[in-house]
């Protein structure tokens, strides 16, 4: 028995302390990015997925995020923040929200061949809903 336990530590350790091929660190993607804007509000999914950003057939993209300023707060400001990128450059990073009441987590997506469509909901006045 003592043998058996002999060899599986001396086993375990010879795995772990010489592998069977050198290590050799991984290449990591260095992506592009860009910023499309900022935020205080710090909540962008609420544990969900949604589509937040299009790229039409052009070039352009279309991106909308929860917006918020009032920190710590947010009573009143949260909303969808929203830029459009017009194949060579992005708009001004927003400064409000493109509705007119509190709303969060929106979704984008294309509205037939020129539009665009962002829906919200909305919640905190006792009839939630979507806008």
């Amino acid at each position: 028995m003592k043998r058996i336990i002999l060899f599986l530590i001396f086993s375990i350790y010879t795995i772990a302390m010489y592998p069977q091929f050198p290590v050799q660190p991984i290449s990591m993607l260095d992506p592009e990015g860009e910023t499309v804007g900022n935020t205080f509000y710090d909540l962008q999914t609420n544990a969900t997925c949604q589509n937040r950003i299009y790229c039409y057939d052009d070039g352009s993209i279309g991106a909308t995020y929860t917006i918020g300023f009032d920190w710590p707060n947010f009573s009143y400001d949260r909303g969808t923040g929203y830029n459009y990128f017009d194949g060579d450059e992005w708009n001004i990073w927003p400064t409000e929200r493109i509705e007119s009441q509190r709303t969060g987590w929106s979704s984008y997506a294309q509205l037939g061949e020129e539009g665009e469509l962002v829906v919200a909901h909305r919640s905190g006045f006792g009839n939630e809903c979507l806008m």
